[in-house]
């Protein structure tokens, strides 16, 4: 009697480095590349929100050309969203993750020296894992791009 071999486990999570091997984690890695853009769309959507309401945004800048800025980039990370949830193209992977590693870079480097601004230890966490999304949203549509068929996820 032979073995009966048991179908893999689905690896979940957001680690950056995991394997890759069947088509449903391939499509739920190029898919998780939308964490980061939604996150983007988040963050400018809540800059733009405080500076309509108080004037200024949370970094003290203020007028039309700040607001129409805001509104601009959360139209940008709604539709980079939109792409990689729908057809997971691998420039919208790499834009994202460009993008989301520049913002967090800007992030970290105005804090200066008073680490707490930045939310404290939940903030980091949240940091990595959105760029850890990014990362495996890159990774999965460059899979998807080298030939594992959308329809066979679906199977």
């Amino acid at each position: 009697m032979a073995k009966e071999k048991k179908p893999a486990k689905l690896r979940g999570g957001v680690n950056p480095f995991q394997k890759l091997e069947t088509p449903t984690e391939i499509m739920a890695a190029a898919k998780s590349g939308a964490l980061a853009s939604g996150y983007l769309a988040l963050s400018y959507g809540i800059q733009a929100g405080l500076l309509y309401v108080n004037g200024s945004d949370l970094f003290g800048n203020s007028g039309l050309v700040v607001l129409t800025s805001d509104l601009i980039a959360i139209v940008f990370a709604i539709w980079l969203t939109w792409c990689i949830l729908r057809r997971q193209p691998l420039w919208a992977a790499i834009v994202t993750a460009i993008w989301y590693f520049v913002e967090l870079a800007a992030k970290l480097a105005s804090l200066g020296s008073d680490p707490a601004a930045a939310g404290g230890f939940g903030f980091i966490i949240m940091f990595a894992a959105l760029g850890a999304g990014a990362i495996l949203g890159i990774r999965g549509a460059w899979k998807l791009r080298r030939g594992v068929s959308v329809a066979e996820v679906f199977e």
